[in-house]
């Protein structure tokens, strides 16, 4: 199969931090346990000109600066991220387009929760090896989700570590270095609904009753014991699968890991997830200071794995993501 790899990778992570003792002073909960068992030491914020549109473009213009190019050869703009944009029914991607001179590329929107990273990377490199025309491709995702957090409400602490920023990814046909191997997914509808902003949406149209203490939106978790009963016996289990699958289907074994770039989540099951797999914790760069930035976590550690040297030239890295809905997905690439 025709090579696509990596030809660039950028972030842009906000200035501003929510420290744990701001999550604790809000939320009630003991700082300790904010530390040590959501694993939240602080977290990014945006500020008031933070738009993802903003924090999208600019790593948009870092990811190209990387990778050498302008934004006239690009041939296709994807954005990724969460759908909690700058306007409500609104097409990112396009503005994209002009903002970095794209003129003769398309564009969409896709949106996949915090899968959505590796839902793109399997929908552009198979467009691109089936269309000869599409040599570039630029992958833009942002998230501002720390905006619809009620820290008072209970049904929300498991989400209480998102946090704020952006990423890029820009992808090139019959490219033999950072090359895409494989990639893996695991579905399940059943958790469509647990997990939501009730207030907004055709169901909520004009309605309020639902609104956070604070008079918003807010995201929260509408089924929390089904999500206990059946969603906790599996999901560290789906997550090792689609790690292990991948890994396998790309010839390799857990052992020849440099980095495995997981979404922030709680301690304890990142680390449940590692012993599945087989996994030791030193092949992670877990994200204290930063929490979980959506789907474009695991562009975060594998730059940031990059820059301190942890990953270079022939190595094997694994992306793996989980998101609400519920979804589970891991990509394989060759480094270098």
């Amino acid at each position: 199969m025709l090579d696509v790899g990596i030809a660039g990778i950028a972030t842009y992570i906000p200035a501003g931090r929510i420290t744990s003792a701001e999550i604790a002073k809000r939320s009630g909960i003991p700082e300790a346990v904010i530390r040590e068992k959501f694993g939240i030491h602080q977290k990014t914020k945006a500020n008031d000109r933070e738009m993802p549109s903003t924090m999208a473009l600019a790593a948009a213009r870092s990811c190209l600066k990387s990778a050498g190019i302008a934004g006239a050869e690009l041939d296709a703009v994807i954005y990724f991220g969460s759908e909690y944009k700058d306007h409500y029914v609104w097409a990112l991607s396009t503005w994209l387009i002009e903002q970095i001179g794209a003129r003769r590329a398309f564009g969409f929107d896709m949106y996949a929760t915090c899968t959505g990273l590796i839902v793109a990377l399997q929908m552009a490199r198979d467009m691109q090896r089936g269309n000869p025309a599409l040599n570039n491709v630029l992958l833009v995702g942002a998230s501002r989700e720390s905006d619809l957090l009620d820290y008072t409400d209970p049904l929300s602490r498991f989400i209480f570590n998102f946090a704020d920023g952006a990423g890029a990814v820009l992808l090139r046909r019959d490219y033999a270095r950072n090359r895409i191997l494989d990639i893996d997914f695991k579905f399940d509808g059943r958790f469509s609904r647990c997990v939501q902003v009730p207030t907004i949406g055709t169901e909520a149209f004009g309605k309020v009753e639902q609104f956070s203490s604070a008079g918003k939106p807010a995201f929260r978790v509408s089924q929390p014991e089904k999500m206990k009963a059946e969603l906790d016996p599996v999901s560290v289990t789906n997550f090792a699968e689609v790690i292990t699958n991948v890994v396998r289907k790309s010839g390799y074994t857990p052992a020849d890991l440099a980095l495995i770039a997981l979404l922030h989540a709680k301690r304890s099951y990142t680390l449940s997830v590692l012993r599945e797999c087989g996994i030791s914790e030193d092949k992670i760069l877990y994200a204290w200071d930063y929490g979980h930035i959506q789907t474009l976590d695991t562009i975060l550690a594998l730059q940031r794995a990059v820059s301190c040297g942890k990953v270079s030239d022939g190595d094997f890295v694994v992306l793996a993501s989980a998101g609400a809905g519920y979804s589970w997905g891991a990509a394989a690439i060759a480094w270098g």
